[in-house]
């Protein structure tokens, strides 16, 4: 038996969590739990997989204002959030904040994960794995983080 997560059924998961497909109640802790299974996923994604797809086929566009509207409502507590940015303390440089969005993270995340789903259902593994990849490396990764803090301290305020 096998112990490696498979980072394509994580990501589905975790758009259908996001989105509520699932049919289930928005949670939090199921939320955080599918956000930190997705971030460990990525680990098991091998070299041979490459650094972006290499398909001609393109997902198509998902209406961002339709996700952010269907999230803010799933997840009505979630809200707004300090976020340092340029984490790495360097000598003369001043620290900044900036406000997050928790929803439009959510809807960033949800929308990549759906593209990833696409490319899965419509070219093979191997070009997903590889969108999946250069999803987070290029974008999803300033979201995921910052996300995961927030979503951290939503739960132990309830």
């Amino acid at each position: 038996m096998s112990s490696a997560i498979d980072p394509l059924e994580v990501a589905a998961l975790l758009a259908d969590e996001i989105s509520g497909a699932d049919h289930r109640p928005a949670e939090i802790s199921r939320l955080i739990r599918a956000v930190d299974t997705l971030t460990y996923s990525l680990h098991s994604i091998g070299a041979d997989v490459p650094a972006n797809e290499e398909t001609e086929l393109e997902a198509p566009q998902f209406d961002y204002r339709e996700a952010y509207e269907a999230i803010k409502q799933r997840y009505p507590t979630l809200g707004h959030y300090w976020l340092a940015l340029h984490a790495i303390v360097e000598d003369g440089a001043d620290g900044e904040l900036a406000v997050g969005d928790a929803i439009d993270d959510l809807a960033d995340i949800l929308i990549a994960l759906r593209e990833v789903r696409w490319i899965s259902e419509h070219a093979d593994r191997r070009n997903a794995l590889a969108a999946l990849r250069f999803r987070y490396d290029m974008h999803l990764w300033m979201h995921v983080h910052s996300l995961r803090q927030y979503l951290e301290e939503m739960r132990h305020d309830d």
